[in-house]
């Protein structure tokens, strides 16, 4: 019995080996399905290729039948007729019919691309498309560097004025944001006053446009902020009150009963002498930077004494700083600045490092259209290391760059109506 089922295995192993040997294409010489060379008989294995229209990028053939083993073609299916390789090709490709595409920028919320072309012809799906991912949202301050989207810090109260046009900023509500973005409009009127805010550990705050008034002791409680961004500086854009015209007037302010040069109390950081009162004003110790967005007159005045802050940002044209000041300095309109009203000397203002955008500037290039560089405009100040000056300006005043230690090269073409005041000999 073990015997026979022993014999029945082996009978279908060699079977099975007959017919891949069958199957197999021939290694050693051309043999027909007929076997008319001495050798292995190869045995086609065919498959039916149907009929196919061009296409823009592939030419059209007619029907055959296709041996997947030695690639062989025939007109039937059984290999008899082999078919010449030049007659399966019936028609050439179409090419494409192509059309263009313009460039579309991506947005925040939407993809884009760049210009590309693609083609019409039914069924073909030709392109060089290249999908360009969205930017999403970038918010500064409030607002989308990318696009107009706003972002504002969410539970804060309000109250409407008395003559119902607007809104005040009565309170903090609801609101934990450490970085609090007050918004420009509240139930469709715009927000006009800040008479008080507080969040605790507070560490910035952005003061929309919209608002013409912040009263006194609005930001009283911030003890732990570092960083504030307002339109104006002091009470109102108006305001020539002594006590109320200066930037710490937001933060409170107390009568000063020490004489002027004595030691002031824990905590302050400007006081000013009016007439015969002095007054100190409480702004938080931790501050350090302050924004100006739009009204900036008399910003060096209004921050004198102001020694702890490290830099003073401009985003609007600036054209007046210069009084009892030292600190970094970043400007958006260089154009404005150059032609501005400063004041040169030892105990005036220095610009310790000079940013454009909030960025540290080596390179200054002092853009073309600039008629003249006044008196101090860039004074004390350290880091540039290459100045270029275009030929529409006409004069470059003293001290202009006089202090910085850092200046090495200045390229610049026309001969000067005066002479420009750098320290390094060599210039």
């Amino acid at each position: 019995m073990k015997k026979s089922f022993a014999i029945k295995i082996a009978s279908i192993l060699l079977s099975g080996m007959c017919v891949f040997q069958l199957a197999a294409c021939e290694t050693e010489g051309d043999s027909s399905s007929d076997g008319s060379e001495s050798g292995v008989v190869h045995t086609h294995t065919l498959s039916y290729q149907a009929a196919q229209a061009a296409t823009c990028d592939k030419d059209g053939h007619i029907s055959y039948w296709l041996c997947g083993d030695c690639g062989k073609a025939f007109e039937d299916e059984n290999g008899k007729k082999e078919l010449d390789a030049s007659k399966i090709k019936n028609e050439e490709a179409l090419g494409h019919i192509l059309e263009q595409k313009a460039e579309q920028i991506p947005t925040c919320s939407n993809v884009g691309w760049a210009a590309y072309e693609y083609c019409t012809r039914e069924g073909c799906t030709y392109t060089t498309y290249q999908q360009q991912d969205a930017l999403f949202h970038n918010f500064v301050n409030g607002e989308c560097t990318n696009c107009d989207a706003t972002s504002y810090s969410q539970g804060l109260s309000f109250k409407l004025n008395s003559e119902k046009t607007g809104y005040k900023l009565v309170g903090s509500g609801t609101c934990e944001d450490t970085c609090v973005v007050i918004p420009s409009e509240y139930n469709g009127l715009p927000v006009t006053e800040i008479e008080e805010i507080w969040c605790q550990g507070i560490k910035k705050i952005v003061v929309p446009k919209s608002v013409q008034i912040i009263k006194r002791e609005a930001f009283q409680l911030t003890w732990t902020l570092e960083e504030i961004v307002l339109p104006f500086l002091g009470y109102s854009r108006t305001n020539l009150e002594p006590i109320s015209y200066y930037f710490g007037f937001i933060f409170g302010y107390e009568k000063y009963e020490g004489k002027i040069g004595e030691e002031v109390p824990k905590g302050v950081r400007q006081y000013r002498d009016n007439q015969s009162v002095s007054y100190y004003y409480k702004i938080p110790e931790n501050l350090k930077r302050v924004t100006i967005t739009e009204d900036p007159t008399d910003a060096s005045e209004k921050l004198n004494s102001c020694s702890m802050l490290e830099c003073i940002q401009f985003d609007c044209p600036v054209q007046d700083f210069g009084t009892n000041f030292k600190c970094a300095v970043s400007i958006s309109d260089v154009k404005t600045w150059c032609e501005g009203k400063y004041f040169a000397g030892e105990d005036r203002t220095k610009i310790t490092e000079l940013l454009i955008n909030g960025e540290r500037v080596t390179n200054l290039v002092i853009p073309e259209g600039t008629k003249k560089i006044k008196e101090g405009a860039f004074f004390s100040c350290k880091y540039v290391e290459t100045l270029t000056i275009p030929d529409s300006v006409y004069t470059v005043e003293r001290k202009a760059f006089y202090g910085g230690n850092t200046l090495k090269t200045v390229n610049y073409s026309r001969t000067l109506s005066s002479e420009v005041w750098v320290v390094k000999p060599s210039l």
